[in-house]
């Protein structure tokens, strides 16, 4: 999860009036998914390397299944699964930890220690969109972040991140809120994969 969402940072002029909207939108974008109980999606990834992947959200718990790799975090540790080597790698998790760019917290970095500001208005499709860009107030290898969001149901469409490599350009899929999802989904289940190596470090 921390590899697909790490670099949701940016670093460009932060102005007074377009930040203040750019906040102001970005609190409508945490409240409204602050009013799922849970909610699934599918994504694409377009950059250097291009893949799909899904992902489940319930409070502070998430499953993001890609690329061959299933993180888990169910509000208390997160699991690492890599299918190419069979391997689990537990770690504690730490709500508080600024480098969690975790699906609940891209909506909250500008609450963070990092400015906002509002670039323009798109239309794709037929609907209107805000495109806000957030700022590191420190030293960041990411160039810039820009989060395009819409305009009247408020929920992230996609992001496209700027850094030495290029753009990579996150799009959410057939999003679904409010699903029925048990907590145990959230957690690792050892049981289900034969011979998994468990690296503990918690």
């Amino acid at each position: 999860m921390k590899k697909l969402f790490i670099l949701l940072l940016s670093l460009s002029t932060f102005n007074p009036v377009s930040g203040q909207k750019a906040a102001d939108i970005l609190s409508a974008v945490n409240r409204k998914y602050a009013s799922f109980t849970s909610y699934s999606a599918g994504f694409r990834v377009a950059g250097a390397e291009k893949y799909t992947g899904t992902l489940i959200s319930k409070g502070r718990m998430y499953k993001i299944s890609f690329g061959g790799q299933e993180v888990y975090n169910n509000g208390k540790d997160v699991y690492t699964y890599l299918a190419e080597t069979n391997e689990v790698n537990i770690t504690s998790y730490n709500e508080g930890d600024e480098s969690d760019f975790s699906p609940n917290n891209i909506f909250n970095l500008y609450k963070k220690g990092y400015a906002s500001s509002y670039k323009n208005e798109v239309t794709v499709g037929g609907k209107k969109y805000d495109v806000v860009t957030l700022t590191p107030k420190t030293k960041s290898s990411v160039s810039k972040i820009e989060l395009t969001i819409g305009k009247t149901d408020r929920l992230i469409s996609s992001w496209t991140v700027f850094d030495k490599s290029g753009a990579t350009t996150y799009t959410i899929t057939g999003f679904k809120p409010n699903i029925t999802v048990a907590d145990a989904s959230f957690t690792f289940d050892k049981s289900k994969y034969p011979k998994v190596e468990v690296v503990d470090l918690r």
